[in-house]
């Protein structure tokens, strides 16, 4: 009974000294405030989502919408200060609408739904469209230009074959899966089960090693980035509250598709992989040239693939003029992002531009 004991209370300690250490930091990293407005916007089905606008300095600009990857929120794109894509496009004078979907922390469930039941079919056919019509209605442009990390230009392309691309003037997705065929992934079985059950303990572990993360700079298949890429302002508050850990269900559904090297959703009714060549929105596909999760020959085809005339693909790489090969994660932040790739999205807009005397639908 004595070694029970014993051992609950070290248990009890160890979970009081990780509950204190997860408030000490969270008191220590002030989360970001970079938003002029933010919206609560309510879904079809009851969820209350995040919208976070920067606006442009001058005049009425074009709305872009920012839609985050799968371990990530809003913040996505706004850090580090003054050098995110955000500041980028507001200076060129683009109103910026970051989305927080249903599996980010800001997230409410309906009254008797749990946050752990939030699936991508859910932000991809409620989160998404509530999303658009509320920044079309607010800002009274009929289309927005869509900006998507990872699985964010992932849920563009499904989004654009699911409902059409009547209110996507322009889309842009940074290292982007066209799908998975014929490629093999570490299934993450174990992970899955268990997160279920212990979604809060994995998120606080994957939080509070980023102090460690960020000094140490480790290399593992968990973590595709190139520390030698990522921008030296980048500070330790950012990237603690821009981090999510993946709500349970979409990371089983995309396990599931990693391991079968399948990509179908809206409840097994859209194969997008399958489809992706009809897509009609004008898109710019970039990749980093080092991205394990999207080598380049699986790039080169997708994008040749594409029927649609309106099409540009970036490689970041050293041969492409980069000082170094991108990777996956440092898309958003960069050491030299802003040449290498905020201000050739910004043009990719400016090259679409959304008619404002359009009737909004």
């Amino acid at each position: 009974m004595s070694g029970l004991l014993i051992a609950a209370g070290v248990v009890l300690g160890l979970f009081l000294m990780g509950k204190g250490y997860l408030l000490f930091l969270r008191m220590h990293y002030r989360e970001p405030i970079r938003a002029d407005e933010v919206h609560g916007v309510r879904t079809e089905d009851g969820w209350q989502i995040t919208l976070h606008r920067r606006c442009p300095r001058q005049g009425r600009g074009e709305p872009v919408l920012l839609c985050h990857s799968l371990s990530s929120n809003h913040l996505n794109f706004e850090i580090p200060a003054a050098e995110s894509v955000v500041d980028v496009l507001i200076e060129a004078g683009y109103d910026c609408w970051g989305v927080d979907t249903r599996a980010c922390r800001s997230a409410v469930p309906p009254r008797g739904a749990r946050k752990g039941s939030a699936t991508l079919d859910g932000a991809l056919l409620k989160d998404l469209p509530a999303a658009i019509a509320f920044i079309r209605e607010t800002t009274g442009y009929p289309k927005v230009h869509w900006i998507g990390h990872s699985l964010g230009g992932m849920l563009m392309y499904a989004y654009a074959l699911r409902f059409g691309p009547d209110h996507i003037a322009s889309g842009v997705t940074w290292g982007s899966p066209p799908g998975f065929k014929g490629m093999r992934f570490r299934k993450r079985s174990a992970l899955n089960a268990v997160a279920p059950f212990a979604h809060g303990i994995m998120e606080f572990f994957m939080r509070a090693l980023i102090p460690l993360a960020m000094r140490l700079h480790p290399k593992t298949h968990l973590l595709p980035i190139n520390w030698e890429n990522v921008h030296p302002k980048l500070s330790n508050a950012e990237l603690f509250h821009s981090v999510e850990l993946p709500a349970p269900k979409f990371a089983m559904q995309m396990d599931a598709w990693t391991s079968s090297g399948t990509w179908v959703m809206c409840d097994g009714t859209l194969d997008v992989q399958e489809h992706l060549n009809e897509l009609k929105v004008p898109l710019l596909a970039v990749y980093g040239a080092k991205d394990p999760l999207v080598p380049l020959h699986k790039a080169r085809t997708f994008f040749e693939s594409l029927a649609h005339e309106e099409k540009r693909m970036l490689v970041l790489s050293r041969q492409n003029g980069c000082e170094v090969d991108y990777n996956h994660m440092e898309l958003a932040f960069a050491r030299n992002g802003r040449r290498d790739l905020y201000e050739p999205t910004a043009a990719w807009l400016a090259a679409h531009p959304v008619n404002p005397n359009s009737a909004v639908e």
